[in-house]
């Protein structure tokens, strides 16, 4: 992909890698490239026969026994977010790294590494998979943890009892609104009297 770009830059951008030479070539070191500058023309060249970090999950994904599973399960049926697309399994669109620490480690390095990485710096969506409790079926129940406030919505023709409920999420807390009756019948220790 990098070679098909450069090779459609016009000799103003040419002259432009030129000047930024020094950071460049530093860049294509890091990748074991060569960037050779002739008069009109650039031939970006590298030579390498390793596996892709992409190749690496693949390889490992089904030796990890809760991606194989999963993998397992997605033969027989489909699972809601799962997909298996291309020899990789995927949730929501993401791939499943296996949960081994040299691959991570690499991940890790790449992401940090690479001038294409965004990272929002807001760590909060990263689940600590340690303190999820998951069921048999590879979900978990976020449970309330007591009720804020009350509040009664008044519509046209009734009233409808609202309670605002702090939930206990895998990223921490949150309130939201909700009916009083459904939450009686689903949590009823939530209503003491």
């Amino acid at each position: 992909m990098v070679a098909d770009v450069l090779s459609r830059k016009n000799m103003g951008d040419l002259a432009n890698l030129l000047v930024e030479r020094k950071e460049l070539r530093i860049e294509l070191n890091k990748m074991n490239m060569d960037l050779v500058v002739r008069e009109q023309e650039a031939i970006l060249a590298v030579v390498g026969a390793q596996p892709t970090l992409l190749e690496e999950i693949k390889l490992h994904q089904l030796e990890d026994e809760t991606l194989r599973k999963i993998y397992e399960e997605l033969e027989v049926k489909p699972k809601s977010g799962f997909s298996y697309v291309n020899s990789v399994l995927k949730f929501q669109s993401r791939i499943c790294v296996p949960n081994m620490l040299e691959l991570k480690r690499k991940l890790l390095e790449e992401a940090h590494a690479s001038r294409l990485s965004i990272h929002p710096g807001n760590p909060s969506h990263v689940i600590d998979h340690h303190q999820l409790m998951l069921d048999d079926k590879l979900s978990y129940e976020e449970r309330p943890l007591r009720i804020l406030e009350r509040q009664v919505k008044q519509l046209r023709n009734r009233e409808i009892s609202m309670v605002k409920v702090e939930w206990q999420e895998h990223y921490g807390t949150e309130a939201t609104w909700e009916k009083e009756e459904d939450m009686q019948q689903q949590y009823p220790y939530l209503f003491p009297f």
